[in-house]
This record gives structure tokens, C-alpha cells and sequence, in this order.
């Protein structure tokens, strides 16, 4: 099962993208990306990411069938915060 939802970055894309590339070089997650459109992939969790006018519509893909939605939805939107 698949699910969505936005996170509103007020402004922060670049901070985001920094937060997430140097969490990459440190093996905390496989992310590509910028400030349009990525893939992430943490914890079992694989999803993308498009931004638009300041809002990450971000697309869950997989998820480790243990790991409740609102874990995962909370994890993501501490990582896009």
C-alpha cells in the first residue's frame, strides 16, 4: 500500500537539501535530489518527493509491513522539517 501527504517547508527547500545531502554522506539515508523532485530511502522506508510552491508532496512507495503509517509519516516529516 502506498500513501501521501505534504509538508509545508515555509521557505526552508534549501535548508532541507542540505539537512538531507549531509544525511546521505553519512549513510543515515540514500537520498537524490534538489529542490523540484528526489527519492529518499531510510529505516525500510522508500519514497519521492516533488516540491512545489514551498510544499513537499512527498509519495511513500514501501515501508516495512511492522512499522505502523503514522510512524513512518512522523519520521518523514521530521526529516522534511
Amino acid at each position: 500500500m502506498r500513501r501521501s501527504f505534504e509538508v509545508h517547508l515555509d521557505g526552508r527547500v534549501e535548508q532541507f537539501l542540505e539537512k538531507a545531502r549531509k544525511a546521505n554522506q553519512r549513510s543515515e539515508i540514500d537520498f537524490s535530489g534538489d529542490a523540484h523532485s528526489g527519492n529518499f530511502a531510510a529505516w525500510g522506508v522508500k519514497g519521492n518527493y516533488t516540491i512545489l510552491e514551498g510544499v513537499a508532496h512527498i509519495h511513500i512507495i514501501e515501508k516495512p509491513p511492522l512499522i505502523p503509517w503514522y510512524m513512518v509519516e512522523n519520521m518523514v516529516r521530521d526529516f522534511f522539517a
